[in-house]
């Protein structure tokens, strides 16, 4: 079929990638020049690519049983979207809890309005229009390969490093490719309801995790697509003190959140005129370009303006309170843990922690101690530059399933960026790549165990249970505090080879079968990421509850982000660390196995590791716990 699809359409093609040394390269499908050409013009056979599911014009269908809300299938003839989006139908007709509170809380979320942020939609198709790339927007054309040595046919050397320099911005066109479409349809949609007030119809998956229903244009996509987002219902800013959040978002934003709140607000009042003056001409004006999330940051600078210059704001921007690594957290508080507590600002500080510099700190003791037992490549690395960019995303996928493989393939990642963005001196060859990222992990992953010791008991006792219950065959169930039932049942997969013709050559083409057997790796290293974002959308469902309670309407949620209008920030602040309190003073881990040895009485299950002292009630008081 994708044979006669690339025959007779010639819109896909076939590339082939290295992926390892040593193997065959590997076949992908990809589109071609002409249809990508053909996506990015604005025609109007772009509404043939419109995505299934839009945003709705109209209230969202408030969520009454697992089958019935959300989306009205009466008036938009569309298939049935369940409440929890699974392909286990079994799980979903033998759900027997209720369902009120999880329902509750995404019903308030899809009833918030939403319009386009008119102001950002027109700078960034400007932007589009005219190749220029700034942050998650790409530039629409390809890097030049580097020129071709004039003695490539004879000089072997010359050849090899051409080959690996070329490798690199192919690959990088290609990761660029994917991120041109994303940027096509976001523009697309945000064009498309550039003029209407909409809603997001949502659900929830497997873990309670709440999701926006349509794709790319949502507030819990990219920079780009939560910039071109506004609350509908505006707020007016009248006090200082109505303003603090949204001063604290601009810095946030710009990238200067490692200080205190206070520090962060005078910062935004110091870049008063600098707003001022990137509001009145965003095209020339380009110092919003260098900060870590620009488009949002340029849509805090088109507010921030009008509100420093005036002393008036109607505001409709969403302001976001960000956790410090909220899997951390959530293990730190599973734990007692204080040190983890700590350093991911659960517990009470002055100022605010950074967990991934401590972790940067740590490896760089250690290629210290390297480096005076004579080590060369700890030198040359310490002459390269540690930083906490290194250790951020290792660091925040470990409570998610992390590995040491991931982990080498972040910092080598991390190594790319530091040549090719910030143009570092590279004391090392290309042919020895790997050998000295390979290095560097062994240390990023040492520090990492070391700085999150109670939280690596924690996973590790998960793991522990999840292999005693696959070996009995036993699915891992449990019920959160909001009343969610998780369950985990992760089976394998059979392969099977079938010979068939791809451009006039024989080739095997493998596809894959699902069994009714349990998984048991898949099991393992499931149960803590699972666990973990269950209890984060536990805290996200009864903050919103509570915030709406309270007298909030408008919500940006994203798992570990919250969001709402500045006047409500303060509240909603101290809405949810009183609900991470009521949840987490209860010993979680304990309901867990106890849970688990309700459902299946005949199991042995490990003793749960030992508590640490940290007291749970800090963290109402803590002001970093979410900034």
């Amino acid at each position: 079929m994708i044979e006669l699809l690339r025959i007779t359409s010639g819109i896909i093609e076939y590339i082939y990638v290295l992926e390892r040394k040593n193997r065959k390269p590997t076949r992908f499908v990809t589109a071609t020049p002409e249809l990508l050409q053909w996506i990015e013009d604005f025609n109007s056979d772009r509404e043939l690519l419109e995505p299934f599911w839009l945003p709705t014009v109209e209230l969202p269908k408030d969520w009454s049983t697992i089958w019935d809300g959300g989306y009205d299938e009466s008036a938009f003839f569309l298939p049935k979207v369940p409440f929890i989006k699974t392909n286990n139908m079994e799980y979903l007709r033998n759900i027997n809890v209720s369902l009120d509170e999880p329902m509750k809380a995404v019903n308030l979320i899809q009833q918030t309005p939403w319009q386009v942020n008119k102001k950002v939609f027109d700078i960034m198709e400007w932007c589009w229009d005219n190749n220029l790339a700034i942050g998650d927007v790409p530039n629409r054309k390809d890097e030049e390969f580097p020129p071709m040595p004039s003695d490539i046919k004879t000089n072997e050397e010359a050849n090899k490093e051409w080959r690996r320099q070329a490798a690199k911005i192919y690959n990088l066109n290609l990761s660029t490719k994917s991120r041109r479409l994303l940027t096509a349809k976001t523009l697309y949609l945000a064009k498309k309801f550039k003029n209407e007030r909409f809603f997001y119809p949502s659900q929830c998956d497997f873990r309670g995790r709440i999701y926006n229903i349509p794709s790319f244009l949502n507030i819990q996509g990219n920079d780009p697509s939560r910039a071109l987002l506004e609350f509908n219902r505006p707020m007016k800013v009248k006090t200082k003190q109505d303003a603090r959040w949204l001063a604290i978002h601009g810095a946030n934003t710009f990238g200067n959140d490692k200080v205190t709140l206070d520090e962060r607000e005078k910062w935004a009042y110091d870049f008063a005129i600098k707003a001022q003056k990137v509001a009145e001409n965003p095209k020339t004006y380009s110092v919003w370009q260098d900060a870590d999330k620009p488009w949002q940051f340029l849509a805090w600078c088109f507010e921030w303006a009008e509100w420093t210059s005036t002393g008036k704001l109607t505001t409709r921007l969403p302001v976001s309170m960000d956790a410090t690594n909220n899997g951390l957290q959530i293990l730190s508080m599973l734990m007692r843990d204080e040190k983890g507590a700590y350093d991911t600002n659960v517990a009470i500080t002055k100022i605010p922690q950074d967990i991934y510099g401590a972790v940067a700190d740590l490896v760089k003791q250690k290629l210290k101690t390297d480096y005076n037992l004579g080590n060369n490549l700890a030198e040359q690395w310490l002459k390269f530059g540690i930083d906490r960019k290194l250790a951020k995303r290792p660091t925040m996928v470990y409570p998610y399933g992390g590995t040491f493989y991931s982990c080498r393939a972040y910092v080598d990642e991390w190594y790319q960026d530091c040549l090719r963005k910030e143009k570092r001196n590279n004391p090392f060859t290309e042919k020895d790549r790997y050998k000295v990222t390979g290095y560097l992990a062994k240390h990023v992953w040492a520090s990492i165990n070391e700085v999150l010791d109670k939280p690596k008991q924690c996973m590790d006792w998960l793991k522990k249970v999840s292999d005693i219950l696959s070996e009995e065959r036993l699915d891992i169930s449990w019920v959160t505090p909001s009343g969610f039932p998780v369950l985990q049942s992760y089976k394998t997969f059979t392969s099977k080879d079938v010979k068939t013709k791809i451009s006039g050559k024989a080739t095997w083409v493998r596809y894959h079968g699902q069994t009714d057997k349990l998984c048991k790796r898949s099991q393992r290293n499931g149960i803590s990421p699972n666990f973990v974002h269950s209890l984060d959308a536990t805290l996200l469902t009864k903050s919103v509850i509570k915030a709406n309670e309270l007298g909030v309407y408008d919500f940006a949620m994203i798992h570990d982000s919250f969001g709402t209008h500045t006047n409500n920030c303060d509240l909603f602040a101290k809405v949810l660390r009183d609900e991470t309190f009521f949840i987490f003073s209860v010993d979680l881990l304990h309901e867990f196995k106890r849970m688990l040895l309700c459902a299946n009485e005949n199991l042995e299950l490990p003793d749960i590791p030992a508590y640490g002292k940290f007291d749970i009630s800090e963290v109402i008081d803590s002001d970093y716990f979410f900034s």
